[in-house]
């Protein structure tokens, strides 16, 4: 008979244990942050969607205008326009020439900050008939809104300010718009001059 010989077993040391263990908090912390990174990811794209959203509503608040302007018979030289502003978005500029549009973010103005019936702002499609009966924006937090102001823009050697400058003088409307995004914090705020 041949004799075995029992060899004690090896002591283990742990080191695959530990090599795991790190290797397993290295991918722990490296899909922790691929999460983070398409989080962060996520909202500029959501950020940026709500912009664009905005953007939109704005430049259709500036064409609703526009017809109110060339088409809607609302608008007329300065006829109908009052110092300050109406209620109806007709506004003419301060004694001082300084624009309306200026004063509408920090006079608690809701209609021009939140897109409520309050203010001297024009909700979009109030005057006009807006294209394809597009009544109103969708998906935003709260319809556009825009103002129209009259300037007189003076011949050769006059001035701005209301009272000074020679008498014959080119109406120029500035049509100022605010449009929402699908938050009502998210606002751009578009100008655009016209010449009828």
């Amino acid at each position: 008979m041949v004799g075995k010989h029992f060899h004690p077993p090896v002591r283990q040391r742990g080191f695959v244990l530990i090599v795991s263990l790190l290797l397993l908090v290295v991918l722990t912390v490296l899909g922790i942050s691929i999460i983070g990174t398409n989080t962060l990811e996520e909202r500029m794209t959501g950020y940026f969607l709500d912009r664009q959203v905005a953007l939109q509503a704005a430049e259709a608040a500036l064409r609703d205008a526009e017809r109110d302007i060339l088409f809607g018979g609302r608008v007329s030289g300065s006829t109908g326009f009052v110092s300050g502003c109406s209620s109806d978005g007709l506004c003419l500029p301060e004694t001082d020439g300084s624009p309306i549009w200026a004063d509408l973010d920090t006079n608690n103005n809701l209609g021009w900050k939140k897109g409520t019936a309050d203010g001297p702002s024009v909700r979009f499609g109030t005057y006009s008939n807006p294209p394809s009966g597009l009544a109103t924006i969708p998906d935003v937090a709260a319809q556009p809104r825009y103002i129209i102001e009259v300037l007189n823009i003076p011949g050769a050697g006059g001035s701005l300010r209301v009272g000074f400058g020679p008498q014959q003088s080119t109406i120029v409307y500035r049509v100022t718009a605010v449009g929402f995004g699908r938050r009502d914090s998210t606002r751009i705020v578009l100008q655009a001059l016209y010449k009828p």
